[in-house]
């Protein structure tokens, strides 16, 4: 049975979703200045996901669907520390913004279904960031960077997949 690992590893040798012209001629500079860029991204995202998924287990009328709201919410601030650990442990901090973004929302929605739009829509784009920088890491042999960002994209992909779950259950429902 093909695992979960060796698919994404095919995927991110066969992706054609970076061009190697532009990444194969990076420097270790403009490589630490890409990777930057998408960790500060990927930490607004986390923020803004965990901060989602505590607002959506408030307006939710499931107790256990509240639960594991929360649980999903945790995970996100644990992804947000694993990558400020990543960032400290790799003389990256000076670099790394904060901030807190709702999609450009002013408000959060009281919404659910709007509601698991913008969290799917958030761990979309953490799927895509953290391919990106599985990437870029492997192009630059970068093993240790590659493989933790491939673990963090694998729990994106998860939460993903439930949302969708949960998604088409409350269609089902009509609720």
């Amino acid at each position: 049975m093909t695992s979960f690992r060796d698919i994404l590893n095919k995927e991110l040798r066969t992706t054609s979703e970076i061009d190697s012209d532009t990444y194969d001629a990076l420097d270790k500079v403009q490589y630490k200045e890409k990777v930057v860029g998408l960790i500060n991204k990927a930490l607004t995202d986390e923020i803004t996901a965990a901060s989602a998924y505590l607002a959506m287990a408030q307006i939710t009328p499931s107790e256990n669907i509240a639960k594991q709201l929360e649980e999903h919410a945790q995970d996100e601030f644990g992804h947000y520390k694993k990558l400020i650990s990543f960032a400290y442990n790799h003389n990256l901090c000076e670099f790394i913004e904060f901030s807190m973004d709702y999609c450009g929302a002013n408000a959060i929605p009281n919404d659910t279904f709007e509601m698991l739009a913008i969290v799917q829509s958030l761990e979309q784009e953490a799927i895509q960031d953290y391919k990106t920088i599985a990437l870029l890491a492997r192009e630059q042999g970068d093993i240790e960077t590659e493989e933790f960002f491939m673990d963090l994209m694998e729990d994106e992909i998860s939460h993903f997949d439930e949302l969708a779950r949960y998604t088409n259950q409350k269609r089902e429902l009509g609720n």
